[in-house]
Order: C-alpha cells, then structure tokens, then sequence
C-alpha cells in the first residue's frame, strides 16, 4: 500500500489523500454513506451489498489465535473442533457482523455453539485479551504483523477458511480520483505477479 500510494501521489499531486482507521462494520457503514471514497477491508458480505464494486487485492487465510503458553499452542494446525470447551474473544458484532458470524457458522459446522467469555470493539484488544490468557480467537491471519509475538497464530486444518483482502468503493461514486487510484493498484498487482513469476 505505501508504494501504491506514492505513486500515486507522484501522478497526480494535485490529490489529497486521507486516510481513516476503521474497524469493517464502520468501513461499510461509511463507503455506503459516501463519508469515504475507498475502502481497503475484508470481503465478507460485500456481494450483497448492491451498489458496492470491490477488487481483490490477495487471500488471507483465518487462524487460530492463542496465547504462547496455551496447551495447544505448539501444534502446526488445528481443528475448529479442538475448540470446543475454549473460552473465545470476539470482535464485537457490530464492528464486523459478517466476520462475527463467520466464525460462529465455523464453530456450528463442527457441532458447538462458542463460549464467548469476552468482546472488544477494536482487533488490537481482541489480541490483547487473547495474549492476556483470557479465551482464544480465530480472526484473518493478516493480524500477525500486528501482533505481539507472545501470540500464537495456528492454521485451521480441513475445509479452506480463508478471505479476501479487497479494495471497494461505491459504482456510482463520481470522485474520479478512485478510478486513477485503482488503476495503480491494478498496477502494483500486475508488478507483484510479474515479480513472482
């Protein structure tokens, strides 16, 4: 994002670009108002939102989130079923409906409702609770770069559990700043598959 940004900014430096901090549910809620232009978030849902055009930018797989000295910790990967009788920390719904219940419909299809023993509205304090030995988390693995490296991440065995990182924006938007700005992102992933070639 930084290099898509400064070339952009190279472009076109008559735009100002500012930039927000958001938890999903209030990405939504302001690129649907029209408060916000872009949106870079998780893909949950964003079919069903009519008037919304999105692109993916990369597949972020979930995780199992668990403090170090958690019993399981130390596994490569474990199943949604292993955590069962865990206490689970949640984002609090309304921060990110689609994610909450993304992780509740994982937890049905192994046979459990989650015993969810505390919620944060931020993901920062949902990771904070978690490393504090509180309950365990499953959120998207993209966490890991801000996490404390007391945490542990754990890849989820069986069925794929992954997510979308995507760049959306309204389709009627008329800023034309958003279509120049997706055209560096269409950029930087064309770059990224070239070098990865």
């Amino acid at each position: 994002m930084p290099s898509v940004v400064r070339a952009f900014r190279s472009k076109y430096p008559q735009v100002t670009i500012h930039f927000r901090f958001e938890n999903i549910g209030q990405l939504t809620n302001k690129l649907l108002s029209g408060e916000i232009d872009l949106a870079f978030t998780l893909s949950h849902g964003l079919h069903n939102l009519g008037g919304v055009t999105y692109k993916p930018l990369w597949t972020q797989p979930y995780s199992i989130i668990l403090p170090h000295d958690h019993p399981l910790a130390d596994q490569p990967n474990l199943s949604i079923a292993q955590l069962e009788h865990e206490p689970f920390v949640m984002l609090e719904r309304e921060e990110s409906p689609q994610g909450y219940d993304y992780v509740l419909s994982m937890c049905a299809k192994h046979g459990f409702s989650p015993r969810i023993v505390s919620q944060a509205s931020r993901t920062d304090a949902v990771l904070m609770i978690v490393d504090a030995g509180i309950g365990v988390t499953v959120l998207s693995r993209h966490l890991l770069l801000y996490a404390s490296p007391t945490l542990r991440f754990i890849d989820i065995q069986g069925e794929d559990h992954s997510i979308d990182v995507v760049a959306s924006w309204k389709t009627a938007n008329t800023n034309p700043a958003v279509p120049l700005f997706i055209q560096e992102i269409e950029a930087a992933l064309e770059q990224t598959r070239a070098n990865q070639a």
